[in-house]
């Protein structure tokens, strides 16, 4: 008890000071440095989980084509038209946009309304090639009835 005393009293130097108040500090910075990792690890971790689960509970879903023009893509990937058909369907949408009975929007309501298709060919007034219609015509029923069976 009496040693202790003695060296509690007695006066360090400058030096062991110094020394003292960088060991301090050197172990204290390495030390804090571990759980900060551990924390950002597990939390890593358990963000990577979360992301995960919700994306198993994701189901699947098709886009939404809101775009005409994407939406007739994925249509002629089912009725296999050739560019020139196409057109002639886009020429008798105008004709019919001009027409007083009903105006079309989209050559889409051709391909999915084979019966408008079929008056479009009957019509005499159609600057379209009939024969080529009366093509697009068997090909888009053909489709249909291939895709119901």
């Amino acid at each position: 008890m009496l040693l202790a005393c003695t060296t509690a009293s007695a006066k360090p130097t400058q030096q062991e000071v110094f020394r003292s108040i960088q060991d301090n500090v050197n172990e204290t910075g390495t030390s804090g440095i571990k759980p900060i990792l551990l924390i950002c690890a597990g939390a890593g971790v358990l963000g990577l989980l979360a992301l995960f689960g919700r994306r198993q509970q994701r189901q699947a879903t098709p886009k939404a084509l809101n775009h005409p023009g994407k939406l007739l893509k994925e249509i002629m990937k089912t009725v296999p038209l050739r560019p020139a058909e196409l057109k002639q369907l886009k020429v008798v949408t105008e004709e019919s946009a001009q027409a007083s009975d009903g105006p079309l929007q989209s050559p889409l309501v051709l391909v999915l309304c084979p019966s408008v298709l079929a008056k479009a060919v009957q019509s005499r007034s159609t600057r379209a090639d009939r024969r080529l219609l009366g093509q697009v015509l068997k090909k888009i029923v053909r489709s249909q009835h291939s895709g119901a069976a």
